[in-house]
């Protein structure tokens, strides 16, 4: 494949070549990659029609810790998927079984139930969105008190 080519363009003394090669072998993954990123930002600003903005949906203090979204992406690749819709109607329960039994939401871990329900979680996300403020604000003053001294 390509990375062959490269290898061999160096062997041989083509540096230019082999140069030219990784660039666009570099450019093509980014380019995927950039790809990924508008369809996954689409996703979370936009309803799924992809025609309206949300503007409640954003607003809402995040449930879904980044910690949350890697273990995500992590039991999505165990399962050999980049995406659930992906997953046959049999996989689907073993999927988020497999989610529900190894991660321990901050809602379940704050009020040690197993299942909180919608209104817990969401009083446990607005409490945590709290304090992530409260340490800005906090360190904003230390700041400041340290400017003026």
């Amino acid at each position: 494949m390509i990375t062959e080519t490269i290898i061999k363009n160096i062997l041989n003394g083509e540096m230019q070549d082999a140069v030219s090669q990784t660039q666009f072998v570099l450019y093509k993954k980014m380019n995927d990659r950039l790809s990924e990123t508008k369809e996954y930002v689409a996703k979370i600003l936009y309803s799924e029609d992809f025609d309206t903005y949300n503007e409640e949906e954003d607003k809402k203090p995040d449930k879904e810790s980044g910690a949350y979204k890697k273990f995500f992406r992590l039991a999505l690749k165990k399962f050999g998927v980049d995406d659930v819709s992906k997953l046959s109607d049999e996989e689907k329960p073993k999927f988020y079984n497999y989610l529900d039994n190894n991660w321990e939401s901050d809602a379940e871990e704050a009020t040690g139930k197993e299942d909180p329900t919608a209104e817990e979680e969401d009083a446990v996300a607005a409490e945590k969105e709290a304090n992530k403020k409260k340490m800005v604000r906090d360190n904003k003053d230390e700041m400041n008190e340290e400017v003026v001294k």
